[in-house]
């Protein structure tokens, strides 16, 4: 990959783990009792990229990210 594709998928991704950690945020301030690892409630976020990008984030990227987060699913538009 040339440095532009892999700048643009470092902050692509950091925009995932913003995202995420935003929804976590905003699902933490809800009353409702958690059901999620580590008493997170569950969250679905959707991820808008080019088609070009498509099997970077398919194969890698939203894999990695939900490894960590597995509370999280993340789904791609592309």
């Amino acid at each position: 990959m040339d440095k532009k594709k892999i700048g643009f998928v470092v902050f692509a991704a950091a925009f995932m783990i913003s995202a995420a950690q935003g929804a976590v945020f905003a699902s933490s301030r809800k009353e409702k009792p958690a059901s999620g690892p580590a008493g997170q409630e569950p969250v679905k976020i959707l991820v808008a990229a080019a088609a070009s990008l498509k099997n970077a984030y398919d194969k890698d990227l939203i894999p990695l990210f939900q490894q960590k987060y597995p509370w999280i699913t993340v789904e791609g538009t592309y």
